[in-house]
């Protein structure tokens, strides 16, 4: 029975990925029936190819509530009149010249704040493409600074579950690491930020939109409560709330919001969690805002189940085993972080989820650490400025996919402007090479 179930759950992932023109979802799909029958071919069961891959698709279903609590918030945050009044703010009160650096520097403290790359990106990155769109910017480069902001915080936040799991697996302190991450991701940091000013300076002239205030005043029903929802996700933060405890309190208030002040009915505002919020096409913020709700989560849920399934199976087959004989090779800590950086990538590409890249990098390399006498600590920040931020990079790993998921990013062109995820790897390169570590 166990065996056939299994099959059906893969032809309907199938199915369904392409009838939504899902090729990512195709992709993940292909990898894992391939190494099913190479799994056949090794001498496994089909019973125990499916405990495997469904043992390790467990994991997914906590990571696939987190998303659909970020499709219900993006939605609701726009029909509450949340991320309207950020963007009128915004449009208001940001120079135009510094727009793209404002959004970086905006990104990276509530990422650190909130400690989750995808509640930032789910967030304060819809309102600053709402923003973008409203002063006329380029929106690959919106996009980049959220994705560098994003997994500043996704990278060094005492409240990061990436953070915490790299302390964990690595049995180092997550203080001390974090420290650590400070000193070799500041000069990145700086570096981004100058880059971002330059990307103002050479491309179109960003103006301040004055008719898209009007269209808001006229929309919305504009007040500094406006921004409880808000508020609410930063105090809870302060003391370390689960975040998904902290995303249902915000969205109770945005349900508030949205029937008290904004005058919504409250079918309309279920219908707007579920399916997410549309203004009518003749409205001139249709595409401005809009999108959001639990539907628009279900590739990104369907994808990562799948992917934490493949990642059982390349487990179970212990694919890369043989890596340890090659990587014990290297003559120094240079060495080394080149191939942790290529692990990586590998485990990214293949397992489509940072979590995995990092619990298998880490799997991978710790013996390789451990024989070379390196300590602990050089250890997890090698895989912070690896795994953590390489994810990232890949367009069908969640790290990205999410991201460009919930801010409707129609192509991957942003992750060109991603300077921050792409400097840190290469400088931490950069300055092993120059002390000769």
């Amino acid at each position: 029975m166990k065996k056939y179930l299994g099959v059906m759950v893969v032809i309907l992932t199938m199915s369904l990925s392409i009838l939504a023109d899902s090729y990512i979802g195709i992709g993940v799909n292909l990898v894992l029936i391939l190494l099913s029958l190479l799994a056949l071919k090794k001498g496994l069961s089909l019973e125990e190819i499916i405990d495997s891959g469904f043992s390790s698709g467990k994991k997914a279903f906590l990571v696939m509530k987190i998303f659909l609590l970020v499709g219900a918030v993006s939605s609701i945050w726009i029909m509450s009149g949340t991320i309207p009044i950020v963007v009128y703010q915004g449009v208001r009160l940001m120079n135009p010249e510094y727009f793209y650096l404002s959004s970086f520097l905006i990104t990276s403290v509530v990422a650190f704040l909130l400690g989750s790359s995808f509640g930032t990106a789910g967030t304060v990155g819809i309102a600053m493409i709402a923003i973008g769109k409203g002063l006329g910017a380029d929106l690959s480069i919106v996009g980049g600074t959220v994705i560098s902001g994003a997994y500043f915080g996704d990278r060094c936040s005492p409240v990061s579950s990436s953070a915490n799991l790299v302390a964990t697996l690595t049995e180092t302190n997550l203080y001390t690491n974090i420290k650590n991450m400070f000193k070799t991701g500041s000069i990145p940091f700086i570096i981004t930020g100058i880059l971002y000013v330059f990307c103002n300076s050479n491309g179109d002239k960003i103006v301040k939109n004055i008719s898209m205030l009007e269209l808001l005043e006229s929309n919305f029903n504009l007040s500094y409560l406006n921004f409880l929802p808000i508020g609410i996700i930063l105090f809870l933060t302060l003391f370390r709330t689960n975040v998904k405890i902290s995303l249902s309190l915000s969205i109770l208030a945005a349900i508030f919001l949205s029937f008290f002040i904004q005058g919504y009915e409250i079918i309309d505002i279920f219908k707007t969690l579920i399916f997410g919020f549309f203004f009518e096409e003749k409205n001139p913020l249709y595409n401005i805002l809009k999108g959001g709700g639990v539907i628009s989560m279900w590739k990104t849920c369907m994808i990562v189940f799948i992917s934490c399934c493949l990642s059982g199976i390349i487990q179970k087959l212990q694919l890369f085993n043989k890596l340890e004989s090659f990587i014990l090779k290297s003559k120094n800590e240079m060495g080394l972080y080149i191939w942790t950086m290529i692990v990586s990538i590998i485990t990214g590409m293949f397992g489509c989820n940072q979590s995995i890249a990092v619990v298998m990098t880490i799997d991978i390399m710790k013996n390789s650490y451990k024989i070379k006498e390196i300590a602990k600590e050089k250890f997890a920040i090698d895989i912070e400025n690896s795994a953590i931020v390489l994810s990232a990079l890949i367009p069908w790993n969640l790290a990205s996919l999410v991201p460009a998921t919930v801010m409707e990013m129609k192509n991957f062109e942003y992750l060109i402007y991603s300077f921050y995820v792409i400097l840190l790897p290469i400088f931490t390169l950069t300055y092993k090479k120059l002390i000769k570590k």
